[in-house]
């Protein structure tokens, strides 16, 4: 079942964690899956958390009726991780083969924007605190067998911001700079200084949604 999404909610803008929207990830061996993390301030996702908590609770209270003598595990929306304090995270998936009751394979792919809203085809990855907006839609679920149930976030489209945003706190950068003749620097960073501005259209007055 999938479940409406106000505007203000269908888009959310944070900074990327071990995001795989562009080439999806399989982990152990397992489907291989387009998914990443998005980090979120606290303070500026009060009314964020309030509508996720009510979308799951909404949930649940369906599994209840269905299932009144059962205990209804729940497996939250959105979670705080120690290495980043005061931000929520919230974790997107989708399969990138889905079987569809025809017997076929539809396989979805992640729409990826720059930050004009031009489709960008050639950027390869999604660095860690990179600043991106994520259009998503939720999609109730519940397994029986463990009473387990949740709303997953399937992630629609990324609009890539900024890529040289970086986290505060977690995996954060040990080294400082050394100069001298022969030193090594990264050709990408030089041949971006001369490439095309994809960020400066972005201004405070445009409309980020509202992050998770």
């Amino acid at each position: 079942m999938t479940t409406h999404t106000p505007e203000n909610f269908s888009v959310l803008t944070g900074q990327a964690y071990y995001c795989s929207f562009i080439t999806p990830d399989s982990y152990k061996g397992g489907p291989k899956t387009y998914k990443g993390r998005l980090l979120i301030a606290e303070d500026e996702a009060t009314d964020l958390i309030q509508y996720l908590d009510n979308l799951t609770d909404s949930h649940v209270d369906e599994l209840k009726k269905e299932n009144p003598k059962k205990r209804i595990n729940i497996n939250p929306m959105y979670t705080y991780m120690d290495q980043f304090p005061g931000m929520i995270a919230v974790s997107f998936k989708q399969l990138a083969e889905v079987p569809t009751k025809d017997g076929g394979i539809w396989e979805p792919k992640i729409a990826i924007y720059d930050a004009k809203a031009k489709k960008d085809n050639k950027i390869k990855s999604i660095p860690n605190g990179s600043t991106i907006k994520v259009s998503w839609q939720p999609r109730s679920w519940y397994v029986p067998g463990n009473s387990m149930c949740g709303i997953k976030m399937q992630p629609i489209g990324v609009q890539i911001i900024n890529l040289e945003t970086e986290l505060e706190g977690g995996d954060s950068n040990p080294f400082t700079e050394v100069t001298g003749q022969g030193v090594y620097e990264a050709q990408a960073h030089q041949e971006n200084t001369k490439g095309e501005d994809l960020f400066s259209d972005t201004t405070e007055d445009e409309p980020t949604g509202s992050d998770f």
